[in-house]
C-alpha cells in the first residue's frame, strides 16, 4: 500500500509539473520575462543593465562597503521577478585544462566535481565551478574548468536574494580573448519561481475542483434517494385512493353498473383480434361497429354465406344473420356483405 501511495504521489508531482511548464511555455509565448545584465565591474562593484534595445544602466550595486546597504526602489522593482545574468570577472577564478576520455561527455559534472579536491584548492562543497568543451583532439575531450571560492559570491548573491528575482544565472569569461563565457553552477532559484507557482496553482484548483466534483456527487445521490421516496410515496397513495375509489362499498348503484359492465363487457380490440384470425383469408373487414353486445360488421368476402357458420362455430357470438343483401361488385370480384351477431360475455354467457 505504501508503494502505491509513492507511486501515486510521484506521478501526481509529474504531472503537475509537467502542466505546469507547458502553461510556462505558453505564457512565455506572450509575456516575456524581464532580463536583466548584473555585470561585475571591480571587487565590490556591480552595475546593473536592463537587457532591452537601449540596455539602459539602472544603477550600481556596492558589496563589502557597508553591509546590508538597501537598494534603491528602482533596483528592487527591476530585479523583482527578473531573469538575472550574473556576469563575473575572471579575476579570482582559477582556469583548469582538463583532457579526458571522448566517452566522458555524458558524465561530465560529476567528474569534475570529483576531481575538484585534486585541481583546485578548495573543497567541492566550498567550491563553486563550471566548465566548458573545447572538442575533441585524437579521441580526447578538451575541457576547461572554471572554479572559485563560493565566498567570493556570496556577498552579492545576498544582496539579490532580498530582490526575489526569478533565477540567477552566473557566468564567467575566461580571460583570453575569443574565448567562450561558463556558466557556473547551476541557475539559482531565489524567489518564488513561475513553474512552481503555477505547479502550487493548478495543484489548488485541482483540488477545488475534486472537491466541488465530490459535493456535487454527494448532493446528488441525496436528491436522487429522495425523489425516489416521493416516487414511491405518491404511487403508493395513487394506488390506495384508486383502490378506494373503486370498492364497491364507496360507488353509486351507477358507478357499481357502470364497473360491472367494463369488467363484464366484451372488448372490442380482443373480439377484433378473435374475428381476424376466425375469418378466411380471402375475406376483409371494412366496417367493425360494436354497440354493447350487438356487433355489426361488413367487408367483402369470396364466398360470404360460408362466414355465417365460422362466426356461428366460433362460440364468440350468436344469432349471426344478414342485415342488408349481399351484393357484388364489377370492379370486385368478391361479395359485399352485411353481417350482425349477439356477442356473448367473457364468461361464455350469452349478453
Amino acid at each position: 500500500m505504501t508503494s502505491l501511495f509513492g507511486t501515486a504521489v510521484r506521478l501526481w508531482d509529474r504531472f503537475m509539473a509537467e502542466t505546469a511548464l507547458t502553461c510556462e511555455d505558453l505564457a512565455g509565448r506572450f509575456v516575456r520575462p524581464k532580463a536583466v545584465v548584473v555585470r561585475q565591474v571591480s571587487a565590490k562593484s556591480f552595475e546593473v543593465v536592463h537587457v532591452s534595445a537601449s540596455r539602459r544602466m539602472l544603477g550600481l550595486i556596492e558589496v563589502g562597503s557597508r553591509e546590508n546597504a538597501p537598494l534603491s526602489g528602482d533596483l528592487q522593482a527591476a530585479l523583482n521577478g527578473a531573469q538575472i545574468e550574473l556576469v563575473l570577472l575572471a579575476e579570482g577564478f582559477l582556469f583548469k585544462e582538463m583532457t579526458l576520455p571522448a566517452q566522458a561527455g555524458s558524465f561530465l559534472q560529476q567528474i569534475i566535481s570529483n576531481q575538484i579536491d585534486r585541481l583546485t584548492p578548495w573543497t567541492s562543497d566550498c567550491a563553486i565551478f563550471g566548465f566548458a568543451e573545447r572538442g575533441i583532439v585524437d579521441s580526447k575531450l578538451l575541457v576547461t574548468v572554471a572554479v572559485t571560492d563560493k565566498r567570493r559570491v556570496a556577498p552579492i548573491l545576498d544582496i539579490l536574494s532580498v530582490c526575489k528575482p526569478q533565477v540567477v544565472h552566473m557566468i564567467v569569461a575566461p580571460a583570453e580573448d575569443g574565448a567562450p563565457p561558463i556558466l557556473v553552477s547551476a541557475p539559482l532559484c531565489m524567489g518564488d519561481p513561475r513553474p512552481f507557482a503555477l505547479r502550487r496553482a493548478l495543484a489548488t484548483a485541482f483540488i477545488a475542483l475534486w472537491g466541488l466534483v465530490a459535493v456535487d456527487q454527494v448532493y446528488a445521490t441525496w436528491m436522487a434517494g429522495r425523489y425516489q421516496d416521493e416516487i414511491q410515496a405518491t404511487n403508493a397513495e395513487i394506488a390506495q385512493r384508486r383502490a378506494s375509489l373503486l370498492s364497491p362499498g364507496v360507488l353509486t348503484d351507477e358507478g357499481r353498473a357502470l364497473l360491472a359492465r367494463k369488467k363484464s363487457g366484451p372488448v372490442a380490440t380482443l373480439l377484433l383480434e378473435d374475428l381476424s384470425a376466425l375469418l378466411p383469408d380471402d375475406t376483409y373487414l371494412t366496417e367493425f361497429e360494436l354497440d354493447g353486445s350487438k356487433l355489426r360488421i361488413a367487408g367483402t368476402s369470396l364466398d360470404a354465406t360460408r362466414l355465417i357458420g365460422f362466426l356461428e362455430g366460433s362460440g364468440r357470438v350468436s344469432n349471426v344473420t344478414f342485415y342488408a343483401p349481399t351484393t357484388r361488385s364489377r370492379s370486385n370480384p368478391g361479395e359485399r356483405f352485411f353481417i350482425e351477431a349477439v356477442v356473448r360475455d367473457r364468461l361464455g354467457g350469452k349478453s
